[in-house]
Order: structure tokens, then sequence, then C-alpha cells
């Protein structure tokens, strides 16, 4: 491994096969950037496949209504869709993410194993870029999709318990995500040091970047929220407006606190650790979910012109996504004094009018990314919706269901009634 792309002789020289000392440097980090799109991967896949069970299994479960003889299917209450469907507007986004940085990685590899092309500036520069992206976005897909198996597999009652539900496989397969290819609140601070790096000398590399997810840093900051009605707020654009501002804020504020330690006497990697709760972790976090809204409006925008019926479903996911994660922030929006308390109160309105609107049409949005049955192997998501019929099969058909367990002589004659 160490000598993979270099070598020390006898004699003490360093030798490379690779000449471009910026190529020999990229390919070190090109490891690390494979590694990570393919978490990034992963944790799309096990999304999808979590949010596919809950939602189909809460259109066919019915319980309680308002009167002893209609019951609702538990998909129609307003708590059970705020607690789903903010996951699946999240599983778009980070595949729109996904998207665009596996298109750019898949650019970079062909430049980067042609060993006559030497690498330019911009090129660089897109290879820093992705390697920031990466390392916020893989600990912000990891940790949704960490909490979407949660959620989804409360959502589902008791049910969602049962092995055969599938939840558990999910979880398993998932939590590792948040520690290999790097551990996640590792990673956050190497993001997070690289757009503070960036708000600090913004003067003369505007331009080079080319996914986008700094061009914010070169722009004047809006001073208060534009928008005053949920109707404008459910509106991407002034959602990406509040996310470049909220950005730009705790780049600025990271970078002031570390300073300020730093003028304190403080040595750099105390001030750095210091910095990072409330400013550099929640920069990272703002910076990765601002990238992942901008893919998913930018290609929402494609696809409605493709197919202008899918246009408003699209615009809806897109706000209810940008919105739900502004609100985890809704704190620093008001230390900056960009919202106000009413518009504090229209995001959380807003993110409930979008799910109402959202309601009839989630089951054919799962449909769209569930993958096949076989696959999904789940009794609740099975796309049949004969979740009861399905249950009672596996209970009947699974080995060892219907015998004594193998350890039942260990308790045997261990328990004797008082009575």
């Amino acid at each position: 491994l160490l000598s993979k792309f270099g070598e020390v002789s006898e004699e003490g020289q360093y030798h490379s096969m690779i000449k471009d000392p910026n190529k020999r440097f990229v390919f070190s980090l090109g490891t690390l950037i494979g590694g990570r799109m393919a978490t990034l991967n992963m944790c799309v896949a096990l999304l999808s496949n979590a949010i596919t069970i809950a939602v189909r299994y809460s259109a066919v479960r019915k319980q309680f209504g308002p009167s002893e003889h209609c019951e609702l299917s538990i998909i129609e209450y307003p708590l059970q869709q705020w607690r789903l469907f903010p996951y699946l507007a999240a599983l778009f986004a980070m595949k729109a993410a996904a998207r665009e940085l596996h298109e750019r990685n898949f650019h970079l590899t062909k430049i980067l194993h042609d060993p006559t092309q030497l690498l330019s500036q911009e090129e660089m520069a897109a290879l820093t870029e992705m390697h920031a992206l990466l390392s916020a976005c893989k600990a912000v897909f990891s940790w949704t999709t960490q909490a979407a198996i949660q959620q989804c597999r409360e959502a589902c009652g008791g049910h969602g318990y049962l092995k055969c539900a599938g939840f558990a496989d999910l979880r398993n397969n998932n939590d590792a995500s948040c520690t290999y290819e790097g551990d996640n609140n590792v990673l956050q601070q190497q993001a997070s040091q690289w757009v503070v790096r960036l708000w600090e000398q913004r003067g003369g590399q505007r331009g080079l970047f080319p996914l986008g997810s700094v061009d914010l840093l070169y722009r004047s900051r809006a001073g208060r929220m534009s928008a005053t009605s949920e109707r404008e707020l459910c509106h991407p654009p002034v959602v990406l407006e509040a996310y470049e501002w909220l950005v730009s804020w705790l780049a600025e504020r990271t970078a002031q606190l570390y300073q300020s330690q730093v003028q304190g006497g403080t040595d750099r990697f105390t001030a750095r650790n210091h910095s990072q709760v409330y400013r550099g972790r929640s920069l990272s976090l703002a910076y990765a979910e601002h990238y992942m809204l901008m893919c998913l409006w930018r290609q929402c925008e494609v696809a409605g012109q493709q197919c202008a019926d899918s246009q408003d479903v699209l615009t809806q996911l897109c706000a209810l996504f940008g919105l739900t994660s502004l609100e985890k922030h809704l704190v620093f929006l008001h230390q900056g004094d960009y919202i106000d308390g009413r518009q504090s109160q229209l995001i959380q309105s807003a993110i409930l009018t979008l799910c109402g609107q959202l309601k009839n049409e989630t089951v054919s949005l799962v449909d769209v990314v569930a993958p096949p049955d076989f696959i999904l192997n789940s009794v609740l998501g099975h796309s049949s919706g004969e979740v009861y019929k399905n249950l009672e099969q596996a209970l009947l058909t699974t080995a060892g269901n219907l015998e004594r367990p193998a350890w039942w002589t260990e308790l045997s004659g261990k328990f004797r009634s008082r009575l």
C-alpha cells in the first residue's frame, strides 16, 4: 500500500511512476473518493428500501377513525405524514446529489488514468471540491438513512419489529456507514475547514469550482428572508436563497470563533477543536444540504420541462426537503436575524401543507424508487399490498416458527407458580 504510487530506493531517492506531483496527490485522494461515493450509493439504496416499506404499509394499515364504522389508513394522519414524507423527499435529494457527484467523479477518473495528461488548475479545484463535498455528504447521507430506518420501523408499529419486515437487516447494513471510509464527525471537520479557508481567502479563486457548491461565498449575503407567505416559502429558489445565507453566515462565524481563540493565545489545534460544536459541524451539515437541494431543484426543473404533469409534485418534493432541512437550523436563522418569529411559524406550517399535498402521490413516488420485491424482501412492503396475507404466509412457512425454540429446556422447570 505504501509503495502504490512511489517508493524510496536503498540510496534514499524517491521515485514515482506518476511524474505530475499534483496527479500523485490526486491518486491518493482518489481511493477515498471512490469509497465514499460507494457509501453514498449504499445509503440511497437502503433508504429506498426503508421508505418503500413504511409508505406502502401506511397506505394499507387501517387504525381508528372518526366513527365506529369508519377506519382510516394511517397515512391519512398528519403525524404519520410528518414522520415519513420528509425522508421520502430526502431520498430524492440524495439520489440527485449522488448522480451529479458520480458524473463528476467519472470525468475526473478518466483524466487521472491518462498518464500523459497533466492536471489543470480547474481540475485540481474540482478534485478538492469533490473531496469536501463527499466528506460532508457522506455524513449527511448515512445519518439521514440511520434516522429514517428507525423512524420507518416505528411508523410500522409492532409489525415493523418483525424479522420479516426487513428493517433489522437495513439497520445492520447501514450502521457501519457512519464510521467506515472515515468517521462522520471527522469528515465533517475536513469539509468545514475547507469552506472556512475559502471564506477567509475569497478573493482570487472565484469560478474555479465547477460543482458550484461554494459560489455562494462570493455573492453578497441577503439581509433578511424575503418570503412572507406559505406560498412563497414553497418555492425552492426561496429556500435555496435561505441556505446560501446560512452557509455564508456559519462560515463567517466559524472563522471568527477560530481566529478569536488563536489571537487569545490558544494553539491552532485546540482552537480548531473548540470551533466545531454549533459552528463547524453545523456549517458542514448546511453545506451538504445546500448542495443536495441545489442538485434536486436543478434536476426537477429538467424533469418538469420533459414532463409538465410532474412539475408540481417535484416542486413540492423539493420544497419539502429544503424546508425540513432548514428547520433544523432555525436557531442560527434567528441568531443572524434572517427570520422573525412569524416566518419561523410559516416554515413549520408550510411543511405540514406540503405533506398534505403529497399524500396522494407518495405511493406512486415510492413505486418509482422501490427495488423488485425479491430484493426488498419485506412482507410489509410487498408491491401487492397484501400485508396480512403475506404476514400469515411468512409465519406459517418459515422454518421453526411452529416448533419449540431450541433453548426451551434451559427455562423449563426453573419457574414455578406460587399460586
